[in-house]
């Protein structure tokens, strides 16, 4: 009986490592695809699933993902502002209340906010790309919480 307890012990400490090896393979290995903004000093993990169905633009201070086959629609997935302070204190307050927007990075000069659609971003009419869509914007929250300053 004595024995028993430290082999369950030395057990579960096996799983648990296993558990975690499996996890950090899946950030660095085959399953996502690291993204690194030069620009703005950020990076995101993409799932390996959107290869080749999205993209990313930069307009302004903002860092968009897209899908291309909903462009005609907007195709919007998610956008990555980078805000002044100034600015962010003067709107951010208010604009959380008004859409999907979340602050999830801060340096000494600027606010990183992650937002999605307030509105439809994909095809009505056509059901593929309806699902595409649909498919892709299931990885954004995982997404969000993949996000890092560098």
């Amino acid at each position: 009986m004595k024995r028993a307890i430290p082999c369950c012990i030395v057990f579960v400490l096996f799983v648990w490592m296993l558990a975690a090896c499996n996890r950090s393979g899946q950030m660095n290995g085959a399953k996502e695809i690291g993204y690194t903004n030069a620009k703005y000093h950020f990076s995101l993990m993409i799932p390996k699933a959107w290869e080749g169905k999205y993209e990313i633009s930069e307009e302004d201070n903002r860092v968009v993902f897209s899908n291309p086959f909903n462009k005609s629609s907007g195709g919007r997935l998610f956008v990555i502002d980078v805000w002044t302070k100034s600015k962010w204190l003067e709107e951010g307050e208010e604009l959380i209340k008004l859409i999907h927007i979340t602050k999830v990075g801060e340096t000494d000069d600027a606010v990183f906010t992650f937002s999605t659609p307030t509105d439809v971003q994909y095809s009505l009419e056509d059901e593929k790309r309806k699902s595409e869509y649909l498919q892709l914007s299931k990885d954004v929250e995982a997404i969000q919480s993949s996000f890092k300053l560098n």
